[in-house]
């Protein structure tokens, strides 16, 4: 099931909150990203490159791959306090950006199946709790919570109308949970 401009709408507007771009730039960018949404990486990248507006720009992604890059020369022992921050290419922030619309999206999704099910009494009897998860192969999540906190079912409806995060690289999510 794809998920219609309405509905992706939510989830873009969560993402690009921290773009700095008009209105209209932001709109155009929307067009782009919800109608390629279900293309290859490579084709939305291409995509996303050509339409991105002169003068746009998203700090907190570059900023999180300005650390990630100057960890990796840190531990190399070609950084050192004082010296400036690495740059980052353009495109490896477009294909962060990407990233995170395509998590929002899948997001989206899942909430609209979690939603369905808590909409039944029996199940809502028998999933009394949520799990808040994180892709299994992170040591940690970027956001700082920890993976396999127990909500209760309310706490985790409400949680899921945030999205995830702050944090441009997180990938925390929601599932059922039995007593």
């Amino acid at each position: 099931m794809k998920l219609t401009a309405e509905e992706f709408r939510p989830g873009f507007d969560w993402v690009a909150r921290e773009v700095v771009a008009t209105d209209a730039q932001r709109e155009a960018l929307f067009s782009v990203v919800h109608g390629n949404l279900y293309e290859g990486m490579n084709t939305r990248l291409k995509l996303l490159s050509a339409a991105w507006p002169h003068g746009a720009v998203w700090p907190s992604g570059i900023e999180f791959l300005q650390e990630q890059l100057r960890l990796e020369l840190e531990d190399e022992e070609e950084w050192q306090e004082g010296d400036p921050l690495p740059d980052v290419r353009d495109s490896d922030v477009f294909r962060l950006l990407l990233m995170r619309f395509s998590q929002v999206a899948q997001r989206l999704y899942r909430n609209q199946q979690i939603r369905e099910s808590y909409a039944d009494e029996t199940f809502r009897r028998r999933h009394p709790f949520m799990v808040m998860n994180r892709e299994p192969c992170e040591e940690h999540a970027f956001c700082g919570r920890d993976s396999g906190v127990k909500l209760s079912a309310e706490e985790g409806l409400r949680l899921m109308d945030e999205l995830a995060c702050g944090h441009p690289a997180c990938r925390c999510t929601f599932d059922p949970a039995k007593i």
